[in-house]
């Protein structure tokens, strides 16, 4: 409820504005030759750019309620540690005279700390002033002396210091992004793909680094997890051939889709951030994998660089065994798990026309980031959580994934019966079609294997018709031939797992119907599969021919 305001004064309001209190005097130096409207009488430029003498910067403690600091536009710095009834100057000597206090930042890790963004660009000095105080402003350390990182031609505006990690700082200057990961000591450059412009303010919020410059937008450096373990026995893993595995923060269940349009902003990334450093060896080396495994130790995805070598895991539950590809490059490297398991094995080139047959949301609670090169093994823990927006019942996002499961596993198991029955068919009809082009074959037993083939043939596409609608060969299709078997599981599929909560008693009903539905067809082939098949590979070896491969 409070509120703080500047002018040449520190106002505060604890009403929402209805009252205003004066909470200092003059801070800044009063130069009445600095508060005149420039331009003389005929032009009298009022906007107030070239008006000083204004509280340009004002912060109060984050540790101690009413330590508040102000710096002014003509260099004087104030601090007051008994909620504004007193103030000190606390000026560094080293202040540039009519220096700019652009930003003051308090620290969140130890009283007395703060630092100081100065800028005297529009007295024609280019240099950067980035300072620190260990005690209230009694000293001030200058941070930037031209040769320490930031050159001595960027003016700086802004210094922040990570909310998580001391001595963790992001500085802006005229001319871009700057990091320096021991306290001020050294800098280096952090502008990786912004563009070169003015960096205007700085963020943290909630592990993300935000960034306001001057006429190219926000950005927004997503996830700071790996900025903050960056440590040098990292960085020197990295240079002698290893690799690391960063701890990435919690993830949440969300569903955020954004806007669209060409003018519209670059989306965050969807899902669970994973940072790992590769060395040059590790990224040239064959078999990089990173497996995403359950609180059970199964399986949920497995991606690897050479997905064609990797032959463990075993598929377990929730992963169906495909390995799909992983991006590495040597140095640090950005994952981003999508929090889906895999979804149904869908036969190639049908149409499904009522729903949704992607990934499926996996559950929230502990994971496990494994990745391996060779004999080399790094694990994290990520934490998933379920969408803090929304109260549910523990057990509700369970409940949907197991039932999820379950029909991801019909759909699959469908499909792989129509595939079975393609491949026989496909055989034995085949088979028919060249029995007539052996020699010792005689008319009579060509017809008996055709008699059969096609008795066979028959009835296996009597199931499969069951299963799917096999006329529909594009996407308008459906709307002449209805869909059958395998698209009603698909629909309630994707109604399941898009539904952020406990399934209703309807699905349950649904799914009953279905798997009702299914289980003769099911049976059959397998009965089929079981008599109908080797009965008619007896016939064929009778004759020395090769019988029908069940996949």
């Amino acid at each position: 409820d409070v509120v703080y305001h500047a002018s040449n004064y520190v106002h505060r309001t604890t009403d929402g504005g209805m009252t205003w209190e004066t909470l200092s005097g003059d801070l800044t130096t009063d130069q009445e030759w600095q508060q005149e409207l420039p331009g003389g009488p005929l032009q009298h430029d009022h906007t107030g750019v070239e008006v000083y003498n204004t509280i340009f910067a004002l912060a109060e403690s984050p540790l101690t309620a009413g330590e508040i600091w102000v710096g002014s536009d003509d260099g004087l710095v104030h601090i007051s540690r008994d909620d504004g009834a007193s103030w000190t100057e606390i000026t560094p000597r080293a202040m540039p005279e009519g220096g700019t206090v652009n930003m003051i930042e308090p620290s969140s890790h130890r009283p007395g700390r703060a630092y100081m963004a100065v800028y005297r660009y529009r007295e024609d000095d280019w240099r950067p002033y980035i300072f620190r105080t260990d005690d209230w402003g009694g000293s001030w350390r200058l941070l930037t002396d031209g040769r320490n990182g930031i050159p001595d031609d960027h003016p700086a505006r802004v210094v922040r210091e990570d909310p998580e990690r001391e001595g963790l700082l992001y500085a802006g200057t005229e001319f871009g992004l700057f990091v320096s990961f021991d306290d001020g000591r050294r800098w280096q450059s952090f502008r990786q793909n912004l563009p070169v412009t003015p960096i205007t303010d700085l963020a943290v919020h909630r592990g993300d680094l935000v960034v306001a410059t001057q006429g190219r937008s926000f950005w927004i450096l997503d996830d700071l997890s790996p900025v903050r373990e960056m440590r040098a026995a990292i960085e020197t893993a990295l240079d002698n051939g290893g690799m690391h595995l960063f701890q990435p923060r919690p993830a949440y269940q969300l569903n955020l889709r954004g806007f669209g349009g060409d003018r519209a902003p670059d989306r965050a990334p969807a899902g669970a951030i994973v940072h790992f450093g590769l060395s040059e060896a590790m990224a040239e080396a064959d078999g990089l994998r990173l497996e995403i495994r359950n609180a059970a130790g199964d399986p949920v995805r497995v991606f690897a660089t050479e997905p064609d070598s990797v032959s463990d895991p075993e598929p377990g539950a929730i992963w169906t065994g495909d390995v799909e590809d992983l991006d590495a490059e040597p140095g640090i490297n950005r994952f981003v798990w999508d929090l889906q398991a895999p979804g149904p094995d869908i036969i190639e080139g049908s149409i499904m026309s009522l729903g949704y047959t992607g990934g499926m949301w996996a559950q929230p609670g502990r994971y496990t980031i494994r990745l391996t090169a060779g004999d080399d093994v790094h694990e994290r823990t990520l934490e998933l959580r379920a969408d803090p927006r929304v109260e549910l019942d523990p057990d509700a996002l369970e409940e949907r994934f197991r039932l999820t499961l379950a029909i991801r596993d019909e759909i699959t198991a469908v499909h792989d019966a129509i595939g079975r029955i393609r491949s026989v068919r496909e055989q034995a009809t085949g088979i028919a079609d060249r029995i007539g082009e052996i020699e010792r074959v005689d008319a009579a037993v060509s017809g008996a294997v055709r008699a059969r083939a096609d008795s066979l043939a028959d009835r296996l596409t009597e199931i499969e018709e069951a299963l799917i609608q096999t006329r529909n060969e594009a996407g308008q299709d459906p709307l002449n031939f209805p869909p059958k078997l395998d698209n009603q599981l698909v629909y309630l599929y994707g109604h399941v797992n898009a539904a952020y909560g406990r399934p209703t008693a309807g699905s349950y009903e649904r799914w009953d119907d279905l798997q009702a539905e299914a289980a003769p067809h099911l049976d059959g082939l397998a009965e089929l599969l079981e008599t109908g098949v080797p009965a008619f590979n007896s016939l064929l070896r009778e004759h020395g021919i090769g019988g029908v491969v069940v996949p």
